[in-house]
């Protein structure tokens, strides 16, 4: 019998999900991870970095599915290796993202520029030093996580669904749109999991909440890249894209779980 939050929302498919799903996803998005490490070392280019964090997440929300339905296994502390490693990265990626914004507002390369060029080559060099930790960190994470019997049932995942949706819709109405759509990424990643006769009978909108967390991470990376800059000019233009984001967000927050549960998209 399902309790607590998830039985909640609850609803049954006859269709089990075997062990070979999740630790597919799993392996499927290590291989990614090293994938785009090994070729971040060869050209440091910036989609590199973005896409290495990108399956990190996607890592990170079957790991707290897990511990959702398992919570006597410390998955944090089995996760944590790995979070150095997006949290180092993520370092980088954030100075990437205000360079492209800085050169967006320069005619002209300054000294501010080049110093930040600099400081951003040093972030990188400091990274690509621990690239055998790293290789080391993912393989030593995946011979872990794969020694649990991950066979859980499709029903418990639509369940975290639900009350995923119910905890962004609280947080959008609190003005925490980067919190909420951290959540909605979650069942975004985690979608595939679901065959696509399975997706359209959740009747979640996920076009819906795709272009939603899209909206409001344009609207994170304005907040990033004024909080790096140091150029009254910059915040100004940055405060103003800012100011529009938000005000569009709003507006669709109020009408979220009406939106979210009307139609579905299956992908």
């Amino acid at each position: 019998m399902i309790t607590g939050v998830l039985g909640m929302y609850i609803k049954f498919y006859p269709i089990m999900a075997s062990e070979s799903i999740y630790n597919k996803y799993l392996k499927e998005h290590l291989d990614q991870v090293n994938h785009y490490l090994a070729l971040f070392n060869e050209n440091k280019e910036a989609d590199n970095i973005h896409q290495l964090r990108v399956n990190i997440k996607k890592i990170k929300a079957l790991i707290r599915f897990f511990a959702q339905l398992e919570p006597n296994i410390d998955y944090k502390k089995i996760f944590q290796p790995i979070r150095k490693l997006f949290k180092q990265a993520g370092e980088i990626r954030e100075m990437q993202l205000y360079l492209t914004k800085f050169e967006s507002f320069q005619e002209k390369k300054g000294k501010q520029e080049r110093n930040l060029n600099a400081k951003l080559a040093n972030k990188i060099d400091q990274f690509l030093v621990r690239l055998p930790k790293w290789e080391k960190t993912l393989n030593g994470f995946l011979d872990t996580i794969t020694k649990f019997n991950h066979t859980f049932d499709i029903n418990f995942l639509s369940a975290y669904f639900n009350s995923i949706i119910f905890k962004s819709n609280k947080r959008l109405r609190k003005g925490m749109f980067h919190d909420a759509r951290m959540e909605i990424k979650f069942i975004l990643y985690l979608k595939p999991l679901f065959s696509e006769n399975q997706q359209h009978d959740l009747k979640i909108n996920f076009e819906f909440l795709d272009n939603l967390q899209e909206k409001i991470g344009i609207w994170h990376d304005l907040l990033v890249s004024q909080n790096l800059s140091k150029s009254k000019d910059h915040d100004k233009k940055i405060q103003r894209e800012l100011d529009t984001l938000e005000k569009e967000i709003k507006a669709i927050t109020k009408s979220f779980l009406q939106t979210v549960y009307i139609s579905s998209h299956p992908a």
